[in-house]
């Protein structure tokens, strides 16, 4: 693999927090734990019985990434899993003897994962070494280390992240996050290259479409900034690839399907449909759908163009009587 593989320690800056702590004493003289004490780490177990190893596409953690970060991650662990299988010849799937059986004395060192003990510096790790390889690729996700220091950041800032925020050391890898944000940026414009290029009446379809804040009377500018927003916001991580994903999905429809997905909303906003209970559709005390994608579904069918047709008159017709 070529390369080395760093777990550093998290330094926190203590004097944005005020107040003296046993934490801010060590941080004044450059410690993050008691000198010579170490962070015991051991492979995580998931609540269904597998190992997070790192090296197993299908997992858990993976399933919850961003659709892209979650594609790169996969590739990522798939070509680890495949090298480091091949030239160790061990069974390193989520649930083998490799780390179950970690503490048993019957299988070599080579044969077992490691206990790793992190200590109150940079910890690296020769990839070269499937071993190390193996032992690094486990705690990069362990979820007792943050996955960036920026991560940690932000964890603790939202408070949404109370494992990542309590968290002493992060992996240190700038060249794979460095890969994740250029990803993450070439996507973002793109999604702003669509948006300069829809007409005004579009971006209001896409707009409400995505729940944004406008209204059907709103000034073109106001719904391009809402827009423009939406899509920026994917710079914070955890909207990001949501909102870029949504806009992007949303925008690449054909334009009857956007249509008409747009006409079933405009229905519930004038009251020509309304939602009720476990989100039905009602047209009075009729029932139209159990759902408002159901309803959708049941437009997309070209066989019920008449019925469509006969939506858009009441539409039309709903909002000049608002009007």
């Amino acid at each position: 693999m070529g390369k080395i593989g760093r777990i550093s320690p998290i330094k926190r800056d203590f004097s944005k927090e005020g107040g003296q702590s046993l934490g801010s004493s060590l941080s004044e003289k450059g410690f993050s734990m008691f000198p010579g004490t170490v962070k015991g780490m051991v492979p995580y177990k998931e609540r269904n019985g597998d190992y997070r190893t790192g090296l197993d596409p299908n997992a858990l953690y993976i399933k919850k990434m961003s659709k892209e970060e979650g594609e790169m991650e996969r590739a990522r662990v798939q070509a680890m899993y495949d090298e480091l299988t091949e030239l160790t010849g061990l069974n390193l799937s989520p649930k083998s003897d490799y780390y179950s059986k970690m503490f048993d004395n019957q299988y070599s060192e080579n044969e077992r994962a490691q206990y790793v003990k992190l200590i109150d510096q940079v910890n690296t790790f020769n990839l070269s070494n499937p071993q190390a390889a193996i032992t690094f690729a486990w705690l990069r996700v362990h979820p007792e280390i943050a996955p960036n220091f920026s991560a940690w950041e932000k964890g603790l800032s939202s408070h949404r992240c109370p494992i990542i925020s309590s968290c002493q050391f992060f992996v240190d890898d700038e060249e794979y996050e460095s890969e994740i944000a250029y990803k993450q940026k070439v996507i973002i414009n793109k999604a702003i290259n669509s948006l300069e290029t829809m007409s005004p009446t579009k971006q209001l379809k896409i707009a409400k479409l995505l729940g944004l804040p406008v209204s059907y009377n709103s000034k073109p500018e106001m719904i391009y900034n809402e827009l423009d927003s939406y899509i920026k916001d994917s710079n914070v991580k955890g909207k990001a690839s949501i909102n870029v994903r949504n806009f992007n999905t949303m925008s690449q429809m054909a334009n009857e399907n956007i249509e008409i997905r747009f006409r079933v909303r405009e229905a519930l906003d004038f009251n020509v449909y309304r939602s009720g209970k476990a989100g039905k559709i009602y047209e009075g005390e009729t029932l139209v759908g159990d759902s408002e994608d159901e309803v959708i579904e049941y437009f997309l069918n070209p066989k019920n163009i008449e019925d469509f047709m006969a939506l858009q008159k009441k539409i039309d017709n709903a909002k000049s009587i608002e009007i």
